[in-house]
């Protein structure tokens, strides 16, 4: 039984799921506060919707959330908005969350974004073709704060509170470099996991190629390098891990154009460890 408990101003909901267990219905899904253990439920926005899908072939039916797009201050304050796909699975008492998934990248952080998800839900075919259309795409568009702001801007001028609707902002120049060379670098990681050290070592020469000394780029060189020292020395990918992660821990503005705040309420804010998910 799938109960729509709350519905907020802007049109956003949260359901519950119950079972009849005998004596009292019990909620199916697991609470955030452990005082409440009753209280788990799952939000979406007015344009999203729950289901009810085979996504494994197996005999029972997962849970699909799709989050949908927020409407009004909601959307514009903290775009970009991408719809987000979750799919909980049943472990024989409740449902877990297990899979996430957005929709299309539009921006090429969401392209990076995306392929750091799909490798740590270990989708290595995915997480490449990710990282290479972060790489090569041509259909991405650029991203900073200032176009946050634009785009912000202009979606207020289409509703009437600003007027002339503004000009677009140029790109940063220096974010296509970063976001380039940060995803050659998870590309190099991604061949070491699967075991071709050939191909990594082909692309960590490609990273030194083409982002040298000077380049905004070339920092995500310097955390590739001191990874690889490790890693040729002890084989070893979580010890070679901790010394990238470092790295990041000691220069937090390479962080910064992978997911910041102005990247939007749906976007990862980078920590050191996110660099390197194997510790």
């Amino acid at each position: 039984m799938t109960l729509l408990v709350g519905v907020m101003s802007q049109g956003g909901h949260t359901y519950q799921i119950y079972e009849w267990g005998g004596e009292k219905f019990r909620n199916l899904l697991i609470s955030e506060y452990p005082d409440y253990p009753d209280g788990g439920g799952i939000w979406v926005e007015a344009t999203g919707k729950i289901l009810y899908q085979n996504m494994d072939n197996d005999p029972l039916n997962e849970l699909v959330l799709d989050s949908g797009i927020p409407v009004w201050s909601t959307y514009v304050d903290f775009l970009p908005w991408r719809n987000k796909r979750t799919v909980y699975d049943w472990n024989g008492q409740n449902f877990i969350p297990f899979h996430d998934e957005f929709a299309k990248p539009e921006f090429r952080f969401q392209a990076v974004q995306d392929g750091d998800l799909a490798f740590i839900q270990s989708e290595f075919d995915k997480a490449l073709s990710l990282y290479q259309d972060a790489i090569f795409s041509d259909n991405l568009k650029d991203y900073s704060p200032e176009i946050q702001k634009n785009l912000q801007d202009n979606w207020r001028a289409q509703i009437g509170n600003v007027r002339p609707t503004p000009t677009p902002y140029p790109a940063d120049p220096t974010e296509y470099p970063r976001l380039a060379a940060y995803a050659y670098y998870r590309i190099m990681l991604l061949h070491l996991v699967r075991g071709y050290e050939t191909d990594a070592m082909t692309v960590f020469n490609t990273l030194e190629q083409k982002f040298p000394e000077g380049n905004p780029g070339h920092p995500y060189i310097e955390m590739a390098n001191t990874f690889m020292k490790e890693y040729q020395s002890t084989h070893d990918i979580p010890a070679s891990c901790v010394v990238a992660i470092q790295y990041a821990t000691d220069n937090p503005e390479i962080l910064v154009p992978l997911g910041s705040d102005y990247h939007g309420w749906q976007s990862h804010t980078y920590k050191p460890e996110d660099v390197c998910p194997f510790r």
